[in-house]
Formats: structure tokens, sequence, C-alpha cells
């Protein structure tokens, strides 16, 4: 036998250990480092002619793992082979299923009309794919957000259809699931989905449904939200009384404010064990809402980052293995953003949809939505008007100082203008770094930039603020909240923090140039 053989043999076997591995996995982050990984070690003629034998595989998590991966394959042999399997007759009714859903939803291919015209009862084929993803989700019930992440690809009587048939299953498969639902997009699919859950009535289910109902009510945008509250009023009159646990064992960290009000805020419980150990990371942005949401269950606890005392610092490495620097904050302040970063979420004109794995961890932190801000740091919040009549002849010096913080090191502007005018200027020459200077401002202050920079920079200052004091940098916080009110108060254009900002930016491309690195 020819090494060639050999290790092509070797590499198959290898192959569909990794393959099976797929449906093993229990996070959104785990699936694309797992098909990355496959992506990259194997050849895609036989990660293709692999990938074809596992599309008739029930778990909903491997074939949300197959779709990823079939967008790291060459798309014209990808397309061919898998219209070739969503076509024949003589494959399995799910083979066909799977091969159409990787096309339409993955690889945004088109099918024709006629191609699974033929597939019959379509109603036993969808009950039979709800009954393989509920009966996984009892080992890794991470596997309900892969269905339900497919079912979305479906038209909305599909979905209509998957509740119809959910009814005549256990209650107890159904509250989590009709939970997940509710976050679709589409109205008429999350209102039916809020029905449902108020319909479960009887026992540890109803329990469950209320439960269910109390996280949508804090989550979902404001009009779905209201039909949340109003169903869960009804299980109350019914009987059915639920009340969120306390947070016991939870803590909050929370990294300081970009300029534009960016932070990431994590949630963290250290069990008795490492199967309770949880992490929730959110990227929160005090207009945008919530940016991005990853989740851990059952970490290992030396991975979790060392318990501090409220207003210390933790360094931890993230994936790009730079140091980030997080405060322990105290667990009602990260409850308090969490529910500020959910309202700015449905406040945007046009609301992206939550973050998946947030709407599938966020049962975990049940409760910590209704936190109240505490009340030293709602009063600093507050203080903006009086602190301006106080201190506002003093709004450079006070500028001057925030912006020396460590935590402001970041807190600067930069553009592809600034950087041409940093190679012809000399830091010789003050006059006309000056002029230079007082140019890119007019040239960047642009009537819609000011505007915007204005209510960013103060919903950032104000961030800001809040993470300076309980950091134990008392006269820092209410800088930044003074600074934040001057955006009330007067133009961008003429706030001195603005200058300051872009004068840092250029000075550091100067220096950057200098050093040979620009």
């Amino acid at each position: 036998m020819s090494d060639k053989i050999v290790n092509t043999f070797q590499a198959r076997r290898q192959l569909t250990e990794d393959m099976n591995a797929l449906s093993a996995t229990q996070s959104e982050a785990e699936v694309l480092s797992r098909v990355r990984a496959i992506a990259q070690n194997y050849e895609p003629l036989l990660i293709l002619s692999t990938l074809s034998k596992y599309l008739d595989n029930s778990s909903s998590q491997l074939r949300g793992g197959l779709g990823r991966l079939a967008t790291l394959l060459p798309y014209d042999e990808t397309v061919t082979v898998l219209r070739k399997e969503a076509a024949n007759r003589g494959n399995p009714t799910q083979t066909r299923i799977t091969a159409a859903m990787i096309l339409e939803r993955f690889l945004e291919a088109e099918i024709a009309p006629g191609l699974m015209s033929d597939l019959k009862d379509p109603e036993t084929v969808v009950m039979q794919s709800l009954q393989e993803a509920l009966a996984e989700s009892h080992e890794n019930h991470y596997i309900l957000l892969e269905y339900v992440r497919q079912m979305r690809q479906e038209n909305e009587q599909v979905a209509l259809q998957v509740m119809e048939l959910l009814g005549r299953l256990n209650e107890a498969d159904r509250p989590e699931l009709l939970r997940l639902i509710a976050y679709d997009g589409r109205d008429g699919v999350a209102l039916a989905a809020l029905e449902r859950l108020g319909a479960i009535r009887q026992g540890e289910a109803a329990q469950a449904a209320a439960r269910s109902l109390y996280t949508l009510q804090h989550n979902l945008k404001p009009e779905l939200a209201q039909v949340a509250e109003r169903t869960l009023r009804k299980l109350r009159f019914l009987g059915v009384h639920f009340q969120p646990a306390p947070l016991e064992g939870w803590r909050g960290l929370i990294t300081p404010s970009t300029l534009d009000g960016t932070q990431d805020l994590w949630f963290l419980r250290r069990g008795v064990n490492a199967s309770q150990n949880v992490l929730l990371g959110l990227r929160i942005n005090a207009r945008g809402g919530l940016l991005d949401t990853f989740g851990s269950e059952a970490i290992e606890s030396q991975y979790l980052p060392a318990q501090r005392s409220v207003g210390e610092m933790v360094s931890i490495a993230l994936t790009n293995g730079t140091p980030t620097v997080f405060l322990e904050v105290p667990l009602g302040y990260a409850g308090w953003r969490l529910k500020q970063a959910v309202a700015a979420h449905w406040r945007q004109s046009k609301p992206r949809p939550l973050p998946e794995e947030y709407t599938f961890y966020n049962p975990y932190v049940a409760g910590a939505e209704s936190a109240e801000l505490p009340g030293e740091l709602a009063e600093l919040l507050a203080s903006g008007p009086t602190l301006w009549q106080k201190n506002n002849s003093q709004l450079e010096e006070i500028a001057a100082t925030l912006l020396r913080h460590p935590a402001m090191a970041g807190w600067f502007f930069q553009n592809s203008r600034m950087l041409a005018a940093a190679a012809r200027l000399s830091a010789k020459d003050e006059p006309a770094f000056r002029s230079t200077l007082t140019a890119l401002k007019q040239e960047f202050l642009t009537a819609q930039v000011e505007q915007a920079l204005g209510l960013e920079t103060q919903a950032g200052l104000l961030a800001q603020a809040g993470w300076l004091a309980i950091a134990g940098h008392p006269q820092h916080a209410q800088h930044a909240v003074l600074l934040a009110e001057g955006f009330k108060q007067m133009a961008a254009a003429n706030h001195p923090l603005v200058e300051m900002m872009l004068e840092i930016g250029l000075l550091l491309l100067m220096k950057r140039r200098a050093s040979g690195q620009g």
C-alpha cells in the first residue's frame, strides 16, 4: 500500500472524527473555531466529499456546522455538489433538505422551484426534525439555538407550523424553544410564540413559561415586551407565580469606555464546581445598544478571571492576546448598564436583532435588568448642570486633566488627512502645527459629524464617569460628567476636549513618523 493511500486514509479518518465533533459544540465561537480548523487542515475536495455523507445527520448543531464549513470551500464546486444532492430523489429526505438549506442560507445560491417539489408529507419531515432537536437538547441545550437559526431562514408559515407541532409534544419541552422563537424578527411569529407561552398553565412547565416571559419582557422591542408583560400578568391571575432568584455568586466586570461609548461588560458566576461556572460577555455601546455577545458554560475555574474587590482592576488577555483592563463593579451597576444597553438598542431608528447568543444566555441574568443605579452614582451622573454652573470657566484645564488619566488612553482622533498632515509637519514649527490643527478641525467637523460627535462623546463621557467613580477616582469622574454637560451647553466645535483629542492624534502620528514607524 503506497504512502499516498495510507496518508489519504488517515486524513479521511481524522476528518471524520473532526466532523463528528461538530455535533458536540456548545457555542457559536466553538463551531466557528472547529470549522476553520477543518478548512485549514484538509484538502477542499476531501472535505466536500466527506461533507456530503453528513447531510442526512439528525443533529441540528452538526448541520449548522456543515453550512458554515461550506462557506469556506470553493464556491462553484460546493454549489454543484449540493444541488446534485438536493435534486437526487434517491437520497433520504433529510439529505435533500439539508443540502437545500445550506445552498439557500449559507451560500445564497438559487434553487430551482421544482428541485424539491416531489418531497411528500412535509409535516412529517418538520416533526421529525423538531423531535430530534428536542431530544438532542436534553444533552446539549445549545442545539435549540441552532434549530431556531435554521428555522428563521424558512418562511413564516414554517415557523407557525413548528409551533403547532410543538403543541403536540411534551409541555416541558415547549417553553425554552418558544422563548427563542419569540426573538424572531417577524412580528407574527414572535406574537404566536408569546401566545403559546401564555397557554402553558400547569406544573413546572408553567413556571418555565413564566420565567421565559419574564426575560422576554425585559429584552424584546417595546411593543412585544408589553405583550410579554401582559401575558405574564395573565398567568399570575391564573396562579402561576414567578420571581427571579437572587443572582448569588455572580460578579460584574467592565472595561473603560472608548471615545464612542463602547465597553465590554461581563457577567460571571463561579459555582461549587466547574459545571456551574458561566460567563456571559457583552459588547455594549451607550447609544447603540448591544453590539456583540458570547457565552460559555461549564468553564474550568482556572480560566475565569480572578475575584477582585469592587473597584479593583483585573487584566484579561482576550482572543488577540492583548491584555485588557476590566474593573470589578457592583452587580447592581452591571445590571443597570445592561438595562440601559437594551433600551438604547431598541431606540435605534432601524434596530438590529439582538445578538443571538445574548438571546440564548440571558435567562442566566434574569433579574439583573431590573437593577437600579446605586444612589451615589445616580447623583454623580445627574450632577452635570450643577458642575457646569460652578466650573465651566475651567473647562480647558479640566479636559487636559481628564485626558491624562490612563483610562483615557484611546481618546483621540486620527484619519487619513491627519496622516498626510503629519508627514509634512515639523515638531519644531509651532505656528505651522497650530495652523494645520485648525484646518483639520474645520474639515473634520462638518455639521453632520459635529452633531453625531457631540452625542457620542457625551454618552462616552458619562459611561467613563461611572467607571472612574467605581475605580476610586471621584475627581476625574466629576470631570467626565462636567465635560459631558459641556456638549449640551455648546457646539462640539467649540468644546476644548474635541480640539485636544485632535491634537493628541496628530502628535501621535508625528511621533510615529519620527520613530520610523509611519
